[in-house]
């Protein structure tokens, strides 16, 4: 190709994805989380890994998030299929900023 050539923009959108294996999407909403997050998360699994769907029935999960967030977000970007959730990716959100 030479320079200076006009490539419309599905041309390149389909050699994106033909030749790179590259999708456009949005990026993925995401908790940022914290190491002591993460471990209890960890924790709280381990301790209930062994319950039954009747124990669970019992459980009320609530969203106590009251306040809007705000973030800067990308739109649209190319990622290569299959691997949705790695961190670069994705659009960190944090439930309590100041905790």
């Amino acid at each position: 190709m030479e320079r200076g050539t006009l490539v419309g923009t599905k041309t390149i959108q389909r050699r994106l994805s033909l030749d790179f294996g590259l999708k456009s999407c949005k990026p993925t909403r995401k908790p940022r989380l914290t190491q002591a997050m993460k471990k209890k998360r960890f924790d709280f699994a381990k301790r209930h890994a062994s319950w039954d769907t009747d124990m669970w029935k019992k459980v009320l999960f609530s969203d106590e998030s009251t306040v809007p967030q705000f973030s800067v977000r990308r739109y649209r970007l190319w990622r290569p299929i299959g691997i949705r959730y790695e961190e670069e990716y994705t659009t960190p959100t944090m439930k309590h900023p100041l905790v």
